[in-house]
């Protein structure tokens, strides 16, 4: 049996202000977890998204609109903090897909180290109208308001937060993104959203949460920021996909920005030492280049890091120390990081070679910019930088993109659409439009999103497609 969802129509003219300032920033590592934050499906999503950002004309679906490629986005702790809360929390609270939180929010979540679960995030139960998968609008009275939630996470940051975007029933984040991003030109808020339409955005979480609940699982949710004065680091993201899993061939993604030299000299994933070259797939190197490469992993606990050599012969790795473990096969590994990272069979001299640092945008909040580093030792690494990747060109299945219509209106005027209910937030009146919601057992995903800012709000479709 199908269920339905209201979903809500974007209308991006006259509603929402383009948040594209400078950035500033701090001396910081890039790359390394803090506390179990990212984990590695988390940062598989962020990868992806920044994969999607190199190429928009590539990572698409056929009747997408073209969009020129956008720079790399930085991680941000605050954000990923958020994402993975409200993933959770929709998770165990047995709800549909929405942006509205669906119980009313203590207002310590932030900082009382709750994962999301409705024991420790509500204040209130979850409203019985708004339980157990019932349908419900994307934005809704069920619980606290997407500014309020976003706003616990961010507050003490230099993060202006921008906006999100969610998804449910796939089952992984390289998926996800290409959900987001296959939109056919017109019903393409999601691929709007992470190609900078209409806002901007310079630093990103991607939050996961897997469980067994009755309504969807697992759910995937990106929030997205703005930090002022950031910089880029040549290396901001890169993982490795799948995630985890049984042994076989692994996809080691990596992302590459050097306005100023272009190309790196060399760029390798050092997985237990090995070195192994990765290739440019998509982007380009001045702006926001996708690099990747595979290898071929046994069960067990693996560790990987990039290392890279700019056009100058500087080194740059990600993370800037240690190395991310991978676990494969049924193994349970101790650590999801190695804080010394072995010597990769690649090094130059032995490993003594002079590195360039990351940077951290904030200080409270974790986004990343770029700094200085110091000289690398024997298995050492100079730079830092996390990858994106994502797999493009996921095709709608049967349902679709949803093409409710609505208007912008001056003043609160209200737009029609299809299902005529109306949300007014700031003087933007946006339509909701009605949308099949399909059960999980029926094998079909849900997507919805929103672009927020401070002072008006603008909101995109639900739409559903079969899963892949």
């Amino acid at each position: 049996m199908r269920r339905l969802v209201i979903g809500v129509v974007l209308i991006a003219a006259g509603c929402i202000d383009p948040v594209d300032q400078p950035v500033t920033q701090e001396q910081g590592a890039i790359g390394e977890p803090s506390n179990g934050f990212p984990s590695a499906a988390e940062r598989l999503g962020l990868m992806a998204i920044n994969r999607a950002r190199s190429d928009p004309e590539t990572v698409a679906g056929p009747s997408s609109k073209s969009y020129p490629a956008r720079p790399p986005v930085i991680w941000s702790l605050a954000l990923n903090q958020s994402s993975r809360f409200h993933a959770t929390n929709l998770e165990l609270a047995d709800v549909t897909l929405m942006h509205t939180s669906p119980c009313t929010l203590n207002t310590d979540v932030a900082t009382s180290d709750c994962s999301g679960d409705p024991s420790c995030a509500c204040a209130t139960p979850v409203p019985a109208s708004c339980a157990m998968c019932a349908k419900v609008a994307d934005i809704n009275t069920c619980g606290t308001a997407i500014a309020t939630r976003l706003g616990y996470f961010t507050s003490g940051t230099n993060i202006t937060w921008t906006g999100e975007v969610a998804a449910a029933g796939y089952g992984d984040p390289l998926a996800v993104v290409n959900g987001w991003m296959d939109e056919a030109a017109g019903s393409d808020g999601h691929r709007m959203n992470l190609t900078d339409q209409g806002i901007t955005s310079n630093t990103m979480g991607y939050g996961h949460a897997t469980g067994t609940k009755e309504c969807y699982s697992p759910f995937d949710i990106s929030d997205s920021g703005s930090i002022k004065n950031a910089t880029i680091p040549k290396i901001p993201t890169a993982a490795v996909s799948p995630a985890g899993g049984a042994a076989g061939t692994f996809t080691f993604y990596s992302t590459w920005a050097d306005p100023s030299l272009g190309a790196p000299a060399s760029i390798d994933v050092v997985v237990d030492g090995a070195c192994t070259a990765l290739s440019r797939e998509l982007g380009t190197d001045t702006l926001n280049a996708t690099y990747k490469g595979t290898a071929t992993l046994a069960a067990g606990c693996h560790n990987y890091f990039i290392l890279a050599r700019d056009a100058s012969g500087t080194a740059v790795t990600y993370p800037t120390t240690g190395a991310i473990t991978l676990a494969v096969g049924s193994s349970t590994c101790s650590s999801d990081y190695l804080a010394t990272a072995p010597t990769a069979s690649c090094a130059v001299d032995g490993g003594m070679v002079a590195g360039t640092g990351g940077g951290s945008a904030t200080a409270t909040g974790g986004t990343t910019g770029s700094g200085t580093g110091g000289a690398i030792g024997t298995g050492g690494r100079g730079t830092g930088g996390q990858t994106a990747s994502g797999a493009g060109g996921a095709s709608n299945g049967t349902g679709g993109a949803s093409n409710g219509s609505g208007g912008a209106a001056t003043g609160g005027t209200t737009g029609t659409g299809t299902g005529g209910a109306t949300d007014k937030v700031g003087g933007c009146s946006c339509d909701v439009g009605a949308n099949g919601l399909p059960s999980t057992t029926a094998g079909l995903v849900l997507l919805a999103l929103v672009y927020l800012s401070r002072r008006r709000i603008v909101r995109a479709p639900s739409w559903n497609a079969r899963r892949r």
